[in-house]
């Protein structure tokens, strides 16, 4: 809980620019075990998924929001994008229909590849591969940290942004969390953790 405070607003400065790739991916929700009335369980996009919104530009900058819905939409889409794109960049995308308000308000050029026309291309041809990668990293970081809830998923995504980003070196990187850590304002307490509430 120490590592997540430290870590909370660490994505809310960043600002993509230039080509910037962007596409959603699913997660599990923990614990959850929503399933349909013969007993089966939901499959696809449904209520035991949520959307996370990962989006990365042309300097290897990138982002990676919760949209705490199992489907996006026009709201969420801002929500997560809107403030992290710069107006008039390039936007490489799926053709998700909430993309819409994106290009639409941030006046963005908008270059599509559907899914139906990357899904067989090899990974070096394939346009999105930027994103795909990003999306398969995460993917990798939340089976090996599977103990992870739906409450704190943003926590956890602001963590491996942390990983991803910054400084390459990992002494560099462990220095420049413990600046963070020694500049942050907010205290954790013990107490206040065991009873779930913290500040």
């Amino acid at each position: 809980m120490k590592v997540f405070s430290v870590l909370e607003d660490i994505q809310d400065d960043v600002v993509l620019n230039g080509n910037v790739w962007i596409d959603e991916t699913f997660l599990s929700v923990p614990k959850s075990k929503i399933k349909k009335r013969n007993g089966k369980k939901l499959r696809g996009i449904s209520r035991n998924k949520i959307a996370i919104a990962c989006a990365k530009d042309g300097n290897g900058h990138s982002v990676m929001i919760t949209m705490d819905t199992s489907k996006p939409s026009i709201k969420s889409t801002w929500d997560a994008y809107g403030t992290h794109i710069a107006a008039g960049s390039a936007l490489i995308h799926d053709g998700e229909h909430s993309h819409s308000i994106l290009i639409q308000d941030l006046d963005l050029k908008s270059e599509v590849y559907s899914t139906e026309e990357t899904k067989d291309m090899s990974d070096d041809k394939n346009p999105l591969r930027q994103i795909n990668e990003m999306h398969r990293l995460m993917k990798r970081f939340f089976r090996e940290h599977d103990g992870y809830d739906r409450e704190h998923l943003q926590d956890w995504l602001n963590l491996l942004w942390f990983i991803m980003n910054g400084p390459e070196d990992k002494y560099d990187k462990v220095l420049s969390f413990m600046k963070l850590a020694v500049s942050s304002p907010k205290r954790v307490r013990y107490r206040d953790v065991m009873s779930g509430k913290h500040d």
